[in-house]
């Protein structure tokens, strides 16, 4: 896929930033795996996909169905396969190392973030301009902090409780609010 920006180093970094002692090993690898599928699935909408088939990518991503991806364009379905399985595969470590099976919260987070993407390949195909209201709450679901930061407490919490998880899928404003940040920070970078 040579439309992918290769930004592994960098992710690395960042997640070396965010846990450097050696016992967060998982936590930089796991969440560099993460980061790059965010990248991955954001050059596919932003730069790859057609809207149509950007429509197809987003209904296998909510359905989370890896039967019939024939039916997809090739590179389509390469990226939804890669991403299915890099999901899958850290779900299963997460079973085996924390006892805790992460799959179904990480598909919800995909799939609000792929919905998130088709709103601005739709505004983006029809030239509609909206609001910054509008703007600020999509680019908030369509920035990866959810996927990073879900990812991040399956990760770096010793003791997983199911009340924590469910506050972190609520996404409380300072999380929401830091997400604008996150994007706003990342399409001034993007536009300059």
């Amino acid at each position: 896929m040579s439309f992918f920006r290769d930004r592994l180093v960098e992710i690395y970094f960042w997640s070396s930033i965010m846990a450097f002692e050696p016992q967060y090993t998982a936590f930089r690898d796991v969440n560099t795996k993460i980061g790059c599928m965010v990248t991955l699935i954001d050059d596919v909408y932003d730069v790859y996909g057609t809207p149509e088939e950007l429509e197809l990518l987003t209904d296998f991503i909510v359905r989370w169905d890896i039967t019939d991806t024939d039916n997809l364009p090739p590179t389509i379905r390469e990226s939804f396969k890669v991403l299915y399985n890099t999901t899958t595969e850290i779900g299963y470590w997460m079973i085996r190392e924390r006892g805790i099976n992460p799959i179904p919260h990480l598909q919800k987070v995909w799939a609000d973030e792929c919905k998130a993407y088709m709103k601005e390949v739709h505004w983006y195909d029809k030239d509609i301009k909206p609001t910054l209201k509008e703007y600020t709450d999509v680019a908030a679901a369509s920035a990866g902090g959810l996927i990073m930061l879900l990812a991040s407490y399956f990760l770096a919490t010793d003791k997983l409780m199911e009340e924590g998880l469910d506050y972190v899928l609520k996404i409380p404003s300072a999380v929401h609010c830091s997400v604008k940040i996150l994007r706003l920070n990342n399409d001034l970078s993007t536009s300059s």
